[in-house]
């Protein structure tokens, strides 16, 4: 599945997204399941950043727990990340 994808509201972070995107048979669960493995160290890397402030920790950890909450669901990970990524390459 190729294509150009519009500008489009992102669901995982809320903001404005576009350019272009490519899945050649993409195999979701592997995908999701890199960023599952990564998550401890992904949270370490969080709190042994120098510089951040505490609002930006704050905000960064609160990311990113909503994101692991729908990485940790399958029913979230379909309607939240596939069936929105699909949906957009199908406007195209």
């Amino acid at each position: 599945m190729q294509g150009r994808i519009p500008a489009f509201h992102c669901r995982v972070t809320g903001s404005a997204c576009t350019g272009d995107f490519a899945i050649p048979d993409l195999d979701w669960d592997e995908l999701f399941q890199r960023f599952i493995d990564k998550k401890v160290q992904v949270f370490e890397l969080l709190d042994s950043t120098p510089g951040l402030t505490r609002r930006a920790q704050k905000s960064t950890r609160k990311f990113l727990n909503e994101f692991y909450e729908i990485l940790d669901s399958p029913k979230l990970r379909q309607k939240n990340i596939v069936d929105a990524c699909r949906t957009i390459l199908e406007v195209d």
